[in-house]
């Protein structure tokens, strides 16, 4: 009876007692935001610094591209660029170009280095309370999302490779 009461300690430590371990420390499951769900309602502070902006006041009649950028990216000021030599095809869209809450002066040095206040349809700004990458659970710049002109979500863009992706998305909910 020693061998077999050592053998089910044997199993139990070995066995039976990792994968109850393991299987209680799963990672939970992330919900994205669903295709087609309304615009949420968030702030942004402008380069005024003293300008707060909500969400729920954006345009009707057009739709929105969100654009989480960070000052420090080398592939944001890539695609800011690439916003800029082609602002014509973005003239029917809100183009709402978000930083996390970094130094306003930071967010000012990147805009004025890829001339983006020079266009009316770029809105800049610092998403103050993080909102933006927590609700869409993105720990990667540039990551945009493409609102229709109702307000409901369209298309998520993860690590967009060039402005033609973000324009061909853009050009299809047209």
């Amino acid at each position: 009876m020693g061998k077999a009461l050592d053998i089910a300690r044997f199993l139990f430590f070995c066995i039976l007692l990792p994968a109850t371990v393991f299987a209680q420390k799963q990672t939970p499951e992330i919900f994205y935001p669903a295709i087609g769900s309304k615009l949420p309602s968030f702030e942004i502070l402008l380069l005024d610094g003293e300008t707060i902006v909500n969400t729920g006041t954006i345009n009707n009649n057009r739709p929105t591209v969100f654009l989480l950028f960070s000052p420090d990216c080398s592939h944001c000021a890539e695609i800011s660029l690439g916003l800029t030599q082609n602002i014509s095809s973005f003239d029917s869209v809100n183009l709402c170009l978000l930083s996390a809450p970094l130094p306003i002066i930071a967010i000012k040095q990147f805009a004025a280095r890829n001339k983006l206040l020079e266009f009316e349809q770029i809105t800049l700004g610092q998403d103050m309370t993080f909102f933006f990458a927590n609700f869409f659970h993105t720990k990667t710049v540039p990551f945009a999302a493409i609102y229709d002109k109702n307000k409901r979500l369209v298309k998520m863009l993860k690590e967009i490779k060039s402005v033609d992706e973000l324009l061909s998305e853009v050009k299809a909910i047209k």
